[in-house]
């Protein structure tokens, strides 16, 4: 646990992350934008949302020798499925800060210790937002101008997140 810390400080520090770089990522990916507030007024549905999308990422992920074999360890998915559950309660709920930004760098490095292939992680992110933009316009058929408002602040985070679980 020493050596992750360590390595997690070492490499905030070596990309110069820090409250006000944070902020820039935040502005530059328009999370600051107010139609993010939109994330927090439909939580609760977002949340029935996520625990569907969950379901399927990992049936999804079955489907492959590499994958499959490593989910199907004795209490391994439901142990995923309950992290990834409360990764989406953060993502739609931030508050996108250094903290978070310092999760989402712990998330890399542990991937990195785990030897998870980027291929995956990536392929589970793009599942995510596959899933989602279906998923949020069936929920809200009549609505679908905050279908595609909730889907563009879920690219938002989802690009924030990708911009720090990817440093090498």
């Amino acid at each position: 646990m020493k050596d992750l810390k360590k390595r997690l400080e070492d490499m905030q520090n070596s990309l110069g992350l820090s409250v006000a770089d944070v902020q820039q990522r935040l502005r530059l990916l328009l999370l600051d934008d107010p139609a993010m507030a939109s994330l927090a007024e439909h939580a609760d549905a977002l949340d029935g949302l996520h625990a569907e999308v969950v379901d399927a990422l990992h049936l999804h992920l079955l489907q492959f020798p590499a994958t499959a074999s490593q989910l199907k360890r004795p209490g391994l998915l439901q142990r995923l499925k309950d992290q990834q559950l409360r990764y989406y309660q953060q993502l739609i709920r931030g508050p996108y800060d250094i903290q978070y930004a310092r999760l989402r760098l712990l998330v890399g490095l542990t991937h990195e210790r785990e030897q998870i292939e980027q291929k995956w992680y990536l392929g589970a992110y793009h599942f995510y937002l596959d899933y989602m933009l279906r998923a949020l316009r069936r929920r809200w058929p009549d609505q679908p101008e905050l279908a595609d408002r909730l889907f563009a602040c879920l690219l938002k985070i989802v690009f924030f997140d990708l911009t720090l679980a990817f440093i090498e």
